[in-house]
């Protein structure tokens, strides 16, 4: 009965030992971690590629590598999304938002899907898509880790689906809506004026933009054909009380293209009256855009000097997205996984990253970017489900990491952030102190 009992002491003073140290631990911790990371072990398959170096995916796109982990379709990867050229993470005092996201959203490739079914259904999204939607490069994702994970299969298929891949290659640049701006700037005026009464030269105009958006012609009771929705903006003057007094619909660009070239600085004019009731879209900067000396720009100003100068820049940038594409189906895979890389993607878990040397950038509630982080270097701290621990570890080991990176166990990581909302991380304080 005493060895009972001693045991039964023993075993509750090595508890309260242990919770005493875990407390600890996490006080340190808290005070010290800059920036958290979610993401599971399938980076761990990929990041030797990279020496050892987190880059956002939009730069992994551009070394024809895709990342095996990680949502794809929440935003990030979108033509102006933060991963194409940056990482997104949290503070400590957020941790658990980090690790929500390890444990629940940051999906692994599935390994049990169907690759000529997802290779077709990518295939699809392609054909109907340009560099300049918002799916395209999630949809390269998703064909480069197919490629990644079985090269051999990936070849045969783009041998397979060859014809609809250089169809792909042809047109889905100028499927873009940025194309067709350009058009309706470069198309004939005289063709705009006969646009006015003419039905065979609506049906021409619409055909050289090409594309969903060409532009709806619609006849008035008087007989005028006007644009679609040009009578929300053209008016006469003494009709802008009443204007002022609906809701109006923001033009598009094109549109706003051929209402300045049909009518110039009349139909500015009239615009410009209106426009303070938008949001600051695209066409309303474009009316309200002034030059040096603060002076509005008169309408053909706008068209060459504002929009179509925009539209070229923005068309260069979508030809790197184009070009991420090209180099998937027209180059040789760069990343073949090892089998015990195959087996770490298979049998994926959480992991947090976390550095105590990084000073990131807010964006916007939770979230704090960075560029890149080195795994060793910046990136000094693992946090890994308890029955996971030992799997890290031997990573750290075969890679050898173990001296420049701890692992912890998630259990610490609830009350680290406790803590860390009472305490102002340390980066912070000497920054204000400066």
């Amino acid at each position: 009965m005493n060895i009972l009992k001693n045991n039964q002491l023993q075993n509750t003073n090595y508890q309260a030992f242990k919770e005493i140290e875990q407390s600890t631990q996490s006080q340190a911790l808290a005070k010290k971690i800059t920036w958290t990371h979610g993401t599971n072990s399938s980076l761990l398959a990929l990041i030797p590629r990279t020496d050892y170096t987190l880059i956002p995916s939009g730069k992994l796109l551009d070394r024809q590598i895709a990342p095996m982990s990680g949502e794809i379709t929440q935003g990030g990867m979108t033509p102006n999304g933060v991963n194409q050229t940056l990482i997104s993470g949290c503070l400590a005092k957020d941790i658990n938002i980090s690790w929500n996201y390890a444990d629940k959203t940051s999906h692994s490739f599935d390994i049990h899907v169907c690759i000529a079914k997802e290779f077709k259904s990518s295939l699809d999204v392609l054909m109907r898509a340009s560099p300049e939607h918002d799916e395209w490069d999630s949809t390269l994702i998703s064909l480069l880790r197919l490629k990644q994970w079985d090269p051999k299969e990936f070849e045969q298929l783009c041998f397979e689906h060859r014809n609809t891949i250089e169809t792909i290659k042809k047109e889905s640049l100028e499927r873009s809506p940025s194309k067709r701006v350009l058009k309706a700037i470069d198309c004939p005026l005289e063709e705009l004026e006969k646009a006015k009464e003419d039905l065979e030269a609506q049906q021409r105009i619409n055909a050289f933009i090409g594309g969903k958006n060409g532009i709806n012609w619609i006849e008035k009771p008087d007989g005028k054909i006007l644009f679609e929705c040009r009578e929300v903006f053209f008016y006469p003057k003494q009709s802008v009380d009443l204007l002022n007094q609906s809701p109006l619909k923001t033009p598009s660009l094109i549109k706003t293209v051929f209402r300045l070239r049909l009518y110039g600085n009349t139909e500015l004019e009239l615009l410009r009256e209106v426009a303070p009731r938008f949001e600051k879209t695209e066409p309303v900067k474009a009316l309200l855009a002034k030059d040096k000396k603060g002076r509005l720009l008169s309408a053909e100003a706008i068209i060459q000097r504002v929009i179509r100068e925009k539209i070229e820049l923005r068309l260069k940038h979508y030809h790197l997205r184009y070009n991420r594409m090209l180099s998937i189906f027209d180059n040789p895979p760069l990343v073949q996984f090892r089998d015990v890389e195959r087996q770490m993607i298979a049998l994926h878990f959480p992991l947090l990253l976390a550095s105590t040397h990084v000073k990131p950038v807010e964006s916007y509630h939770h979230e704090y970017k960075i560029q890149q982080a080195i795994i060793g270097k910046e990136i000094d701290l693992f946090f890994v489900k308890p029955e996971h621990v030992p799997a890290a570890q031997d990573w750290l080991k075969d890679h050898n990491l173990q001296e420049r990176i701890s692992v912890y166990p998630s259990t610490l990581i609830d009350e680290i952030e406790k803590i860390a909302r009472i305490e102002k991380p340390f980066w912070k304080k000497i920054f204000c102190c400066c």
